[in-house]
């Protein structure tokens, strides 16, 4: 039988295809699988730096002294040696590097595009104002000025004494360079206080200033404004000019990592290490003498020289964290975990390395050697405490409990106990967390977490017969464990949340306030959205419900999908007073822009107030790629009354995306059905359903549910929830006779 030769390429591609099975699409994006090599690399070193640390510590030699001990004999090197001074080479590295400035390229194109630019507008301008032009095709030209602005300019020609002074103080201010500190100011080990600047042109010649001196974005206001009055300018002037100056004005010094990199390289490469030579026979710390960093760094090196070091334990971490690591992938596979973003993938990965660390940080500083002791400090419970909250579901959460205890059994030598504690505490964690609303519900899971520790420390410690003081202590230290882990994560999941943006039910629980101050602002500037949002959110809620997915985010994402009207409430109908339309006054594709832009103005607040990802998503994509069909049959009818056969639908339609969640998906449809619903009168049941069916149904048959994952049985749900709510909104009244004939009787 012939057998098919496989490629490495297709040995690669079956891979990744476990992988991509797991992880879905993220495993294509470069950033998530070099994290996920970085991951497992740094713990498999850490891991093993405990493996080696645990396996000396187990044995007994002779050099077995730390900094600050007193040596109680005399030791001698039974061999010649040299070693590297670090402490010496770590001085002379960073007094050499100190004198490598950062490196700034003054980029001589943008210099002349700016002055460009500076003429062709002054150009512009005096042809417009020649040809007497009114102020809104100036405005066109795209000038940061208002219209009584532009007026003032064209008094007496005042205009081009305001064009020429911002030419001068724009090349003035790049001539000396407009300076760009991105990649500088991140790096703390460059010298404070100066730069070295070189131009492009190819002179070589090289600049160095003085780092206060530079002009970057923070200080070129004050900067300009000096500029500005030196040169007499006052009120009405000195604001325009500063807004031209603005406008025209281009960074054109930028710091270039390679060029100083190279020259930092260059001048790594020249240091020579600080070296030390012991010679056989030579004392290396006598007896009664006290262990300095100096001699522990001859011990050290000596100890390096006994062949300590075995490769057994490499290989047994390297094997052990690969199980784990595909054990994680198939676990994912299997139980179709779903991971929704990036963002989530990579805090859930770098929680590892983290507890591989504070494990590791835990068997060097914290000397308790029994073992019941080394399981109370195992942090599964406060990793899944904080983790669960922040990214994974419940069923992610105690797959991730138990990847974290199959860790901890390794790191910690391999021991049941610590296993079967560490499995049931991280279970624990993230089921007495889950559903919680308010911030409260992390110290009460506390509390439940205390519990159960206090429950299993006392079942092993009975069971093993151990002391009633140390069960006492044993039980004392796991209650106020789980107290103290949910203390932890009150204190960081804030920073969690504000620093990863992420949507924690606790967070949408704030935003769902609704005297948050932007909603305060909708119901002022726009009654009649803040109404609707209302509405939406009684609608979406229910619906999301009734399909298991988070009802709170959908509440959420309905309160805020149209705060983009609020800078132009009078152009949606919902907001309009006395029959006026706006509208009436616009082509039919400026009205169609108009209410696009909506939904861009809306996603750029929600970016400005520092939204979750999640809400910000539902805001872009509540209208999907809809067709604004209105605007759209308007638009034809009025192509057919001028003759013309060319009309671009995409311009009537949303930017999109379509909604790429169920719960965006849900606010979508009940956005829909809302203000739809508004043209129904005394509608019956019946009339209803047709009604909320026909409008899912051309959402669906249009494709703007395709990347939804939302199923028809789902729909049907929607529908029932969405019809049970407009059922008690149009709900009948009893009509009261009118005051005045009550009282003709």
């Amino acid at each position: 039988m012939n057998r098919k030769k496989i490629s490495p390429e297709e040995s690669e591609n079956s891979f990744k295809k476990i992988l991509c099975a797991g992880m879905g699409p993220l495993w294509d994006k470069p950033l998530v699988r070099k994290t996920v090599l970085w991951v497992f690399f740094s713990s498999l070193a850490m891991i093993l730096l405990g493996d080696n640390y645990i396996y000396l510590k187990q044995i007994r030699n002779d050099v077995s002294l730390q900094v600050g001990d007193i040596a109680e004999d005399d030791i001698y090197s039974t061999r010649a040696f040299r070693y590297v001074d670090q402490d010496g080479t770590d001085r002379l590295t960073a007094l050499r590097m100190a004198t490598v400035n950062g490196i700034f390229v003054r980029q001589e194109g943008i210099t002349r595009e700016v002055l460009d630019d500076i003429q062709s507008f002054g150009e512009q301008f005096d042809s417009l104002t020649a040809e007497g032009a009114g102020t809104v095709s100036f405005m066109a030209l795209g000038f940061p000025l208002s219209a009584d602005q532009i007026s003032f300019l064209q008094k007496d020609g005042l205009y081009r004494d305001i064009f020429r002074v911002t030419d001068e103080v724009c090349s003035n201010l790049l001539n000396r360079g407009y300076f760009n500190l991105l990649g500088y100011g991140d790096d703390p080990s460059f010298p404070s206080g100066v730069v070295d600047v070189v131009g492009t042109e190819g002179d070589g010649i090289r600049t160095t200033l003085p780092a206060e001196s530079l002009i970057t974005a923070e200080n070129l206001p004050d900067t300009l404004e000096g500029i500005l009055r030196e040169r007499g300018l006052e009120n009405g002037e000195l604001t325009i000019t500063t807004a031209m100056v603005n406008f025209f004005l281009k960074e054109n010094c930028y710091f270039n990592e390679k060029m100083t990199s190279q020259k930092r390289e260059q001048v790594l490469a020249g240091i020579e290490p600080v070296y030390v030579d012991v010679q056989e026979g030579e004392k290396i710390v006598g007896l009664g003498e006290v262990v300095t960093s100096t001699v522990m760094q001859k011990l050290q090196a000596y100890r390096d020289q006994t062949g300590r070091f075995k490769i057994e334990p490499m290989i047994r971490s390297l094997t052990y964290l690969s199980g784990i690591f595909l054990l994680a992938v198939l676990l994912i596979c299997h139980l179709a975990i779903e991971i929704v973003s990036t963002k989530n993938l990579l805090i859930i990965l770098w929680s590892f390395p983290f507890f591989v660390f504070t494990l590791i940080l835990f068997e060097r500083i914290i000397l308790i050697e029994a073992v019941r002791f080394q399981a109370l400090l195992i942090p599964t419970g406060l990793f899944t405490l904080l983790i669960s909250q922040l990214v994974i579901s419940r069923r992610g959460g105690m797959v991730y409990a138990f990847l974290l205890s199959l860790l901890a059994f390794f790191i910690s030598g391999r021991d049941a106990y610590v296993l079967i504690y560490s499995l049931i505490t991280g279970i624990t964690g993230t089921l007495v967390l889950t559903g919680g609303e308010k911030r409260i519900d992390i110290l009460k899971s506390g509390i439940w977490l205390g519990t159960v520790n206090l429950a299993v420390i006392l079942y092993f410690d009975i069971m093993g017969r151990v002391s009633l003081s140390h069960t006492a202590l044993d039980g004392v230290l796991g209650f106020f464990g789980g107290i103290t882990y949910a203390l932890l994560v009150l204190s960081l999941l804030p920073l969690f949340e504000h620093f990863a943006n992420s949507c924690t039910a606790y967070r949408l629980a704030e935003l769902a306030n609704l005297n948050e101050p932007i909603l305060k602002r909708l119901f002022i500037q726009a009654p009649g959205t803040y109404v609707h949002s209302i509405n939406v959110a009684y609608m979406a809620e229910p619906a999301c419900e009734a399909i298991g997915c988070n009802s709170l985010l959908a509440r959420v994402g309905a309160y805020y999908h149209d705060i983009g009207k609020m800078d132009q409430p009078e152009y949606f109908i919902e907001n309009q007073k006395d029959g006026g339309n706006k509208h009436d006054e616009l082509k039919a594709n400026l009205s169609a822009a108009v209410i696009k832009a909506h939904v861009k103005l809306g996603v750029e607040k929600a970016r400005e107030m520092n939204l979750p990802e999640e809400v910000i998503g539902i805001i872009g994509q509540h209208h999907g790629t809809s067709v604004i069909r209105y605007f759209f049959d308007k638009a034809e009818k009025e192509v057919k009354e001028k003759g013309k056969s060319s009309l671009n639908k995409d311009d009537f339609c949303h930017y999109g995306p379509r909604p790429q969640s169920k719960e965006a998906a849900v606010v979508m449809l009940a956005d829909t059905i809302e203000a739809a619903s508004r043209t129904l009168k005394k509608p019956s049941r019946a009339k209803l359903e047709k009604f909320v069916w026909d409008l899912i149904m051309n959402r669906l048959q249009t494709g703007e549910l395709n990347d939804s994952g939302l199923t028809l049985n789902e729909l049907e749900k929607i529908k029932e929830s969405f019809i049970h709510v407009l059922i008690g909104h149009f709900h009948s009244r009893i009509e009261y006779p009118d005051q005045n004939q009550e009282e003709t009787r």
